[in-house]
């Protein structure tokens, strides 16, 4: 919690401008009805509030400033907490989402959560998942790490590959990848907004002893 840009989050969501919720139409091609959510890195709900009015959502997030701008404008179970570290037990969740957190992390906390992401989903349950890409209009700045920056604000920034993010969620069954790619015009010039989005799966109690099996 004391990490210096788990706590820049704070001073984030003291200016920052609430937008609205989010569209979860995209989303909500992916969830089947009746699973328990955790919204890994809410902030301030822009995703947790629209999942909330129609799924059993839970939100966590390392801002304590983000979660009390959430609470006022809806209830919902929250937890204060970095997902580098969940505090909830193995088999938990039935979805975990992820939209554009892991991007915030060193190389190091990224694996952490994504360890981390993966022990609470139940035996099949799914990880929607997304971050930004390497061909993003805003990669590069002040380098603290391969393909990873710190910003003006004290928020880190980093960029994956398709093959990074494969290679951290290796746990899991990935069933659906894609490379988004948005053409954004700034200042009469034609930029490229790029994430990475990924639908995963965790392997059955079953499917995970037969690979334990074939390991031995």
């Amino acid at each position: 919690m004391a990490c210096e840009h788990f706590s820049a989050w704070d001073e984030e969501y003291r200016h920052v401008r609430w937008a609205g919720p989010l569209d979860i139409s995209s989303l909500q091609e992916e969830l089947e009805g009746g699973e328990l959510i955790l919204d890994a890195g809410c902030g301030h709900g822009r995703y947790a509030i629209p999942l909330s009015r129609e799924y059993t959502t839970m939100g966590c997030d390392v801002s304590q400033r983000g979660l009390l701008r959430l609470q006022e404008k809806a209830e919902l179970p929250l937890c204060r907490a970095s997902i580098t570290d969940l505090p909830f037990p193995e088999d938990s969740f039935d979805v975990v989402l992820c939209q554009g957190v892991l991007q915030h992390l060193f190389e190091a906390e990224r694996k952490q959560a994504a360890d981390q992401m993966t022990n609470v989903l139940k035996p099949e349950g799914k990880l929607i998942f997304e971050a930004f890409g390497r061909e993003d209009m805003r990669y590069g700045g002040a380098a603290v790490e391969q393909h990873t920056f710190r910003r003006k604000n004290g928020i880190i920034y980093h960029y994956f590959t398709m093959e990074e993010l494969e290679g951290l969620f290796d746990k899991l069954d990935i069933s659906k990848k894609e490379n988004r790619l948005k053409k954004k015009i700034f200042r009469g010039e034609e930029y490229i907004r790029h994430s990475i989005f990924l639908v995963a799966r965790k392997p059955s109690e079953e499917d995970a002893k037969m690979v334990e099996q074939d390991n031995q």
